[in-house]
């Protein structure tokens, strides 16, 4: 299939991902003082609704990207939460991986090397041009979910952003429309043989991802809650601050408690399990110019569509 110019990442390269949570303890301890300025590095700047994207290559489309972050902004406080921002956020959006690491070194003197990273303290997001827009929707997606749902539960703080990250879409009379509940790749291989053993409770009741297994697990469980149709609920609930008489969000959204929860998550993760092979070629998340080339994509991958159709 042929996608647009903004299907930029492999899947290989998110095997270099790293915990966002070890990001937010470290980027809370930072003070803006400290941080280099920037515009040294990135000194080109696209303006839109929503954001303020610095950038080096005048060859790099920020206008494309640009349109892509607020169209998913749109999108999601159209379809799942309120997305607002009290101003445009700054992206920093760095040539390749190895500088934007440099950058990572010297504002949190620690070596990280991340897709992408989102600093609160900073009210900002680092990147790299070939990080894809996965990285982008992910990371757009914590200041969204901080500020809407602040009574997460734990899982949730990473699990909700990690949703976001794989999907198809396509625009319409200038919207962006996308479909989402894929499976995505490097997630499950970092799980390996353990996806079938995930035990339900401790995925929901742990205090801290504290692993990429963690981290895997959790975007499991959002993905989950999207299957059984009720992920909006989910949302719906924590923003709200209505467990709705259950004791947790994810058993409101279900309208169940949670030992009747187990063993629709086992079948879930058996019908993955039994299905791994297609989910293992879902392709890097890409929007597409319009419909009738969205729906072309479609009709020739067969195998990974069969994939995100999984009860």
């Amino acid at each position: 299939m042929t996608p647009s110019p903004l299907h930029q990442h492999s899947a290989a390269g998110w095997r270099f991902a790293t915990l966002a949570l070890v990001v937010v303890l470290i980027s809370g301890c930072t003070r803006a003082s400290k941080v280099p300025d920037w515009s040294k590095d990135l000194p080109l700047t696209q303006r839109s609704r929503y954001f303020t994207i610095h950038y080096q290559r005048s060859a790099w489309d920020a206008a494309e990207l640009a349109r892509f972050a607020d169209g998913f902004v749109e999108l999601v406080d159209r379809d799942f939460l309120p997305a607002r921002f009290d101003r445009p956020m700054d992206v920093l959006v760095f040539p390749d991986r190895a500088s934007f690491h440099r950058y990572l070194r010297k504002v949190l003197g620690a070596d990280l090397t991340p897709m992408g990273i989102y600093l609160p303290a900073l009210s900002v997001f680092a990147t790299s041009e070939d990080s894809g827009l996965g990285t982008f929707a992910h990371e757009i997606m914590h200041p969204i979910a901080r500020r809407a749902l602040r009574d997460a539960p734990q899982w949730a703080d990473e699990g909700i952003p990690a949703f976001f990250e794989k999907f198809t879409g396509y625009w319409e009379n200038g919207h962006l429309v996308a479909q989402w509940g894929y499976q995505n790749p490097w997630r499950l291989e970092v799980i390996g043989g353990a996806l079938t053993q995930l035990d339900l409770e401790q995925v929901a009741a742990k205090e801290r991802a504290t692993s990429q297994l963690d981290l895997a697990a959790d975007r499991l469980l959002a993905v989950f809650l999207w299957r059984q149709g009720r992920l909006e609920r989910f949302l719906r609930l924590v923003a709200a601050g209505d467990r709705a008489g259950f004791g947790t969000y994810l058993e409101a959204a279900l309208e169940r408690p949670l030992a009747e929860v187990v063993p629709l998550w086992r079948a879930y993760l058996e019908d993955i399990a039994a299905n791994r092979a297609a989910a293992m070629r879902v392709p890097p998340s890409t929007v597409y110019p319009d419909r009738a080339s969205y729906e072309r994509a479609m009709a020739s991958d067969r195998p990974w569509l069969q994939a995100r159709q999984l009860p």
